[in-house]
């Protein structure tokens, strides 16, 4: 994640993290790594996940 953000051209990439760790401190170093969302699996319906990858998602992307 580091190297991305290190490129100009990746700097911009909302990173959402899909994980097993449900650990505050692991949400936590995710979050100041950069990542804009942080899903833990077995708390999150397959619709939540789609929508929450949604909100990154520009319309002319698709």
């Amino acid at each position: 994640m580091q190297k991305l953000r290190e490129n100009s051209k990746g700097k911009d990439i909302p990173i959402v993290a899909l994980t097993n760790l449900a650990e505050e401190d692991e949400r936590e170093k995710a979050l100041k790594q950069g990542v804009k969302e942080y899903l833990v699996k077995a708390m999150q319906t397959p619709e939540q996940v789609v929508e929450t990858i949604k909100k990154y998602i520009r319309k002319e992307n698709i």
